[in-house]
Formats: C-alpha cells, structure tokens, sequence
C-alpha cells in the first residue's frame, strides 16, 4: 500500500492501525515511513480518510523537505494511546550544530483528530512534536545508549510503560541496554516543557516560556484548520522539546551484543523481560520491578535459543511461549518458562515461572510444585530458603555403591564436592558425565555431608548390618536370615489364632 509499505525491505518502518479517535470516527492507518524511488522522502503520515467509497479527510504527513522534522530516521515502533499516536525512532540529530553527524533516538507525538491547517501546515500536523530519549549511564561525562533497536508496551495500574532496548554505534565495541520511559513522563513533557528553537547563528536554545502562544504545539484541537497562522507558524518551528525523557538507570549494560528485540510478560509483583540477540540467536530473561521509589533488575536466565537462520521478529504468548521467526523461513517456539536450565536452587527460585524441589534437588514449573519441600521466591525477596534447604539424605549399608547425583551447571562455581567442609578426594570413586560420584564401596568414614553447588546429601552409614565378603559369610547370613523368618512367622501365626479366639476377622485389623 502506497505511503504504508516500503518498496525496500531493509528500510525500518512501523505502522498502526487506529480505528477508534480519528476524524469522523473513519478507521485510518498511522506509518513511520519512507517514500520516493529512492526512499528519500521521510513521512509520518495518514492516508486519506475515507467514507461510503469517497475522500472524506485528506492525507496528513510531516514536512519531508525539512529535516528539523525527521532528518533520515530508522522507524522502530508505534503505538494508539487515548487521543494520541505516539512513534518511536531514531534519526540524525540537526540540534547538535556544526558536531559530527550523531544520532538521537526520539518519540514523537501527533493528534488523532488533527486535519492540518488551511494555509499554513495545509495537509501536515499541526500537532506533531518530538523529544530525545535519554538512556544513559551517569557519570562527569555520561555514556549514552542512542541507538533505538525495539520497544515494548507495558500497561499498568495508573500508567503505560515503554520498555525499550537501545545500543551504542555499530561499532567494533557495541553495547547494549534496557531503558523503560513512562507515557506519564512523555506526556509531562510534552505538555509542559520547552521548546527548542534555532537562531540565525544555528546555535539550538530552548526558546523563552513567555513565547509560547495560546495555542501550544502539540495540543489538540477540534478543528486544526481554524487555528491562526500566527500559532502555525510557530508550531512549524518550534516541535523538538529542549529536555530529553528520562529513562531512568540503564537495565542490563552488556557489551558486545546487541539486543534487537525487548519482549515482556506482566506477572504479580514484578515484569519479566525477554532481550534477544538476534545474530547470535542469546536470549536473556530477567525480572525487573519497584522496590519503593525506584526500579531493580536481576538477571534470571541467559541461554542459546535453537534456531536455524538469523532471527528476524519475535513473539510472545504471555505466560506460556516465546516464538521467533528465522531467515531459513522458520518459526521456533520456547517455553518462557525454561526451567529445566536451572540446576541451582537460587537460580530457580526467584525464576517467576519456576520452583526448587529440595527433596529432589530439581527445578519445575510452579503450577506442578505441589506438597511440602518446594522454594518459590523472586528476586524483590531473595533466596533465603535456599540456604537452609533441607539435605537429601541416603542411607546405605556398609558395601554397598552409592550415587550422589549432579545436573550439568556451568553456572556452579565449586565444580568440586565438598564433604563435611573439606575437598572430597577419593582415587578409587567414578565421575559420571554431569559431575556427580560414584563410591563402589561404601565404608563406615563414607558417611556424612556431601555438598557441590547447590546439591546437598547427608549419608548415613547403616554399620550393623555388614555386607558378606566369603561363601561361608553368605551362608552364615542366610541361616540368620531363616531364623529371624521363622520367628517373624510364628508371631503371626499367634496373631491370627488369638483374633479368631475373640472372634475378630485378621483382615479387618489390617484396614
């Protein structure tokens, strides 16, 4: 569709489809695009509104000749909220003056009822104002994240946020983060900041509050065409906002990566975020949530998602699935849960979709963690069960093998078992493949706690009751092991005979 689609694939666009706000209640499309056989043209734009098969409202668009409006943006997302459509993308900046080309990442804001102006900004937003987005890590000069790459909308009680992964250049050194900007922040801005305006030196300031006439740009109107030229034309000049929206502490600073797409599922208590690399296919998942007025984050799992092919979108099913789609035409699916890749008690705990086993030292889904002897925590709280999880204990009897079990966990420090506090060290006891032992032959100074990562046994030695090593140790045993048969038979032999004698049936004492 023309001024909807791009003719080049590698060209970033966003689009949105708004049935509800616009003039005449007509269903419209919002794009972030570029146009022209060479995809010069630059446009927020609004095809022609239509009604009983006729042009009811004319298409609507930003100026492409001026680059104040969008200087060779990368379109990244777009989205309906109240009376607004709201763009996320990244550009040139043009209010850096004679620097070096850099690039800002923006949002940018337009009025669904706008029907541009009748002279000035005829068929062009009146409405349309734009503000950097600042994802930066502090310091006497701060590191910025400007290269806008996905962005997610979250709904929450009292406010929308924009969870949006940002990089550096695409340098030899790239590095990434998470930064979360809230529409109430946005908002604010818009409506009350102010301006930027360029003097005839080409030095940007922000313009005096006193300027700003009675009809501030980015306002809404019922009817943009009756608005004066002398409020236009100041809207024309006047749409970069002189202060930047906050995005708060940078989420996850990662170097060498780039996360191309932010996903989130909204739990109780806490947002678990998905940031996928889609060249190398490396998913991270972490919780983030607000622990009284301010934000934390811990990093939950990282893993290798088995894919065929460069991702090139992905997906999620909330609570259930994460699905990606690859350049060898496939679509892969995973469990956002993923709990079988944590073989640590901490690691699983705070998983919000996973619980610990202490007795079976294993990870699941929470909603299959039924009985006593499950962890369940996350992160706001911690994992404090998990110290004093309850050890397995084994009992075995003097000769026999015993098999303390370890799940591969390249995450476990201490690859060593430790006994009783010390290094485990025995020549003569089989390492299978995930780590775990193998004693052919237990002895009386075999028993006691056995600790690796978060595995834990106490084994307990049964010393009475010793193991035969000769032919006649074996018979020796077997004799003893009639006689106490024997015993244990005539005992219930004189059970039974004395309940008959009181008229009691012997089944019914077994119930």
């Amino acid at each position: 569709m023309i001024g909807l689609c791009s003719p080049d694939a590698r060209v970033n666009g966003t689009a949105v489809h708004v049935e509800w706000g616009n003039p005449g209640d007509a269903p419209a499309f919002y794009a972030g695009i570029r146009t022209g056989m060479a995809g010069e043209n630059h446009l927020i734009y609004r095809p022609a509104l239509m009604d009983a098969g006729r042009e009811s409202v004319a298409a609507m668009r930003t100026i492409y000749t001026d680059n104040t409006w969008l200087n060779e943006p990368q379109f990244v997302a777009s989205f309906d909220i109240g009376e607004y459509v709201y763009f996320f993308f990244r550009e040139i900046a043009v209010e850096i003056g004679f620097a070096p080309p850099t690039v800002f990442s923006r949002v940018a804001r337009v009025c669904k009822k706008d029907m541009g102006g009748r002279a000035v900004l005829r068929n062009v937003w009146t409405s349309y104002v734009k503000a950097r987005l600042n994802c930066s890590i502090s310091a006497r000069f701060p590191f910025y994240f400007d290269h806008l790459q996905s962005v997610s909308r979250v709904e929450l009680e009292g406010d929308t946020l924009f969870y949006a992964s940002m990089s550096t250049s695409d340098s030899a050194f790239p590095t990434s983060a998470i930064c979360v900007f809230a529409l109430s922040s946005i908002d604010q801005l818009f409506g009350h900041g102010l301006f930027l305006e360029q003097h005839t030196t080409g030095v940007w300031l922000p313009s005096p509050a006193d300027s700003v006439p009675s009809h501030r740009p980015g306002t809404c109107s019922t009817n943009s065409s009756s608005l004066s030229d002398n409020d236009l034309h100041f809207a024309k000049s006047h749409l970069m906002m002189a202060e930047p929206v906050p995005g708060g502490v940078p989420v996850m600073p990662t170097r060498d990566v780039f996360f191309h797409s932010v996903l989130v599922d909204v739990l109780p208590e806490q947002n678990v975020v998905f940031a996928i690399d889609h060249r190398s296919g490396s998913l991270w998942k972490l919780a983030h949530w607000r622990e009284g007025g301010d934000y934390r984050w811990s990093l939950l799992q990282k893993n290798q998602l088995d894919v065929h092919g460069k991702i090139m979108a992905s997906a999620l099913l909330p609570h259930e699935f994460l699905y990606v789609s690859t350049s060898a035409s496939a679509v892969g699916q995973f469990s956002l849960a993923a709990c079988h890749l944590h073989s640590s008690c901490h690691s699983c705990a705070i998983d919000p979709f996973c619980s610990w086993s202490s007795a079976g030292a294993t990870c699941a889904r929470r909603e299959k963690a039924k009985g006593t002897g499950w962890i369940s925590s996350w992160a706001g709280r911690g994992w404090s069960e998990c110290a004093s999880a309850t050890a397995v204990e084994k009992s075995v009897f003097l000769g026999d093998a015993l098999h303390l079990e370890a799940t591969r966990d390249e995450e476990t420090k201490e690859k060593e078992w430790m006994k009783d506090g010390r290094v485990f060290s025995r020549s003569d006891v089989v390492i299978d493949e995930n780590g775990g032992v193998v004693i052919m032959n237990v002895q009386k100074e075999d028993g006691g706690e056995y600790v690796r990562g978060s595995r834990k046994y106490r084994v307990v030695v049964d010393t009475e009751c010793e193991r035969p090593t000769t032919v006649a140790g074996y018979h020796s045993a077997h004799r003893e092991y009639c006689k106490e048969m024997k015993s244990a038979k005539t005992m219930i032999d004189q059970w039974e005979t004395c309940s008959e004698a009181r008229g009691i049936s012997p089944a019914s004492n077994l119930v």
